[in-house]
């Protein structure tokens, strides 16, 4: 990834000052505020960095890459795949081999629960056009919205 800018644009010194102001009275200066404001840009710069730029594409398994694929089905549909229904449309006998296999996938960083449980997608390399302009922050997908 190139390193972004260390130097405010005008218009967000003006927004960080309005904000510093409001928060923080009158006792900052220019320069304290500019210093906060780099800082708080090299600081977004290490939680932004998508996963794609930080890691390599992980090599699945054909066994890993068919239960994403099916995963990933099940999301698109709105739905979130027990283990049971995992090792059902895996062909497995017992659903402690669809568990296992999902706890691989969870430890790679593939899948993940939300707060709720919910299976979620949480790399931006599974295929999704967002990927140039999103990323991944644990298990939270953060889009930028052009203006």
């Amino acid at each position: 990834m190139e390193p972004r800018s260390t130097q405010l644009s005008p218009q967000a010194f003006a927004d960080l000052k309005v904000i510093t102001l409001k928060e923080l009275g009158p006792d900052m200066t220019d320069g304290q505020i500019e210093e906060m404001g780099v800082n708080l840009l090299r600081l977004f710069d290490v939680l932004v960095t998508s996963p794609a730029e930080s890691t390599p594409q992980l090599k699945l398994s054909p066994e890993e890459s068919k239960a994403l694929e099916y995963i990933k089905g099940e999301i698109e549909q709105h739905r979130s795949p027990s283990v049971r229904d995992l090792s059902k449309a895996m062909g497995f006998r017992s659903s402690r081999s669809g568990f296992r296999l999902l706890k691989r996938l969870i430890e790679r960083g593939v899948v993940c629960r939300d707060c709720d449980g919910v299976l979620q997608l949480s790399k931006s390399n599974h295929g999704d056009t967002e990927a140039a302009s999103s990323w991944t922050v644990g298990c939270f997908r953060y889009t930028h919205m052009a203006d």
